[in-house]
């Protein structure tokens, strides 16, 4: 958020599901905070997905197309297929969906069981509306950064 606004961003939107990190989001860079509604009784995760972006676009007044209210860049560092799925639903026609996953090397001393989720990478796969995606021709990059444990050596 901090790099977006320096870059001169006019609006940054923090997105958590934690009220304790929008409060700094909001205190730090973000020009606005969105907390998710949970998930209702029997909601697919694609409906749901909708429901939040549907609800970020009226309480922020965001467009899809034209105009100055519409949302040019999503960076997605959560990994969670319901907030990838929202990003796809806020991001402009046209625009970018930035998703970065951020881990460390599993090495032999690693315990084999533990999942990409466990290890900061969400799910191994992520239905994503790809029909939405190419009607509005987003832009998805990928990006992935390391964790705090340093890059593994092999012998």
């Amino acid at each position: 958020m901090a790099v977006a606004k320096a870059l001169g961003a006019a609006r940054v939107i923090g997105i958590d599901i934690v009220s304790s990190r929008l409060e700094f989001a909001k205190k730090y860079a973000a020009t606005d905070v969105f907390l998710p509604p949970a998930p209702s009784q029997n909601e697919s995760p694609m409906e749901y997905s909708k429901r939040c972006a549907d609800t970020m676009m009226k309480e922020f007044g965001l467009e899809e197309r034209g105009g100055i209210n519409t949302v040019d860049v999503v960076v997605d560092a959560s990994g969670a297929e319901p907030s990838i799925q929202t990003a796809l639903h806020v991001v402009k026609a046209g625009g970018t969906l930035v998703q970065v996953h951020s881990t460390y090397y599993p090495t032999p001393s690693v315990n084999a069981a533990l999942t990409l989720h466990q290890l900061g990478m969400g799910t191994a796969d992520v239905l994503i509306p790809m029909t939405l995606m190419l009607i509005k021709e987003v832009t998805i990059k990928g990006s992935f950064r390391y964790g705090v444990s340093p890059v593994p050596t092999y012998q």
